[in-house]
C-alpha cells in the first residue's frame, strides 16, 4: 500500500484540516494507507513536502523525483491557485537548469516526469475550477 500526505495550501496562520480532508484521509486509511495531513502557510512549507519525493543521488548532482516511490500527494484546493502553487514548487524543485540539461532528459521535454498527484477540491459544487474542468472526482470518498 501507499504512504499518502494530503497536503491543504492556507494563507496565513496555520490551521487544521478541514472536514473533506479528514474524510479523504479517513477513506485513504480504511483503504490500508498510512496518511499525513499537513497545512501549508508558505512556499517553504510546500518545499518541505516537495523534497520527500526526491530522488537518490545522481552523479549530475541534480535533484528529480523518485519515479519508484510508493509515496503519493493529494492536494486538498479551495482554489486553483493552490494547486498552481503546489506545481509550481515541484517544478522548481525538479526542473533542471538550460546549461544542466541531463542527457537522459527527452528531448521536447524540459521536466522529469513529477511525482503522482491527486486533487481534493474543497468546493464539492463548482464545475469552473480545473477539477471540475477535468472531470475529476470532488467528494473525499472518490478521490481517495
Amino acid at each position: 500500500m501507499y504512504d499518502v500526505v494530503l497536503l491543504s495550501v492556507a494563507e496565513g496562520t496555520p490551521c487544521s484540516p478541514r472536514v473533506p480532508v479528514l474524510a479523504c484521509a479517513d477513506a485513504l486509511r480504511t483503504a490500508g494507507a498510512r496518511v499525513e495531513t499537513v497545512v501549508a502557510t508558505s512556499d517553504a512549507e510546500i518545499d518541505e513536502v516537495v523534497q520527500r519525493f526526491d530522488g537518490g543521488a545522481r552523479t549530475d548532482g541534480l535533484i528529480w523525483p523518485d519515479s519508484d516511490s510508493k509515496l503519493r500527494l493529494v492536494v486538498a484546493t479551495a482554489a486553483d491557485g493552490q494547486l498552481r502553487a503546489v506545481v509550481r514548487r515541484m517544478v522548481r524543485r525538479y526542473a533542471p537548469p538550460p546549461s544542466r540539461r541531463p542527457a537522459d532528459l527527452a528531448d521536447g521535454r524540459t521536466v522529469p516526469d513529477l511525482p503522482p498527484l491527486a486533487v481534493l477540491p474543497l468546493d464539492s459544487d463548482s464545475t469552473t475550477d480545473l477539477a471540475g474542468q477535468l472531470g475529476l472526482p470532488r467528494t473525499p470518498a472518490a478521490v481517495a
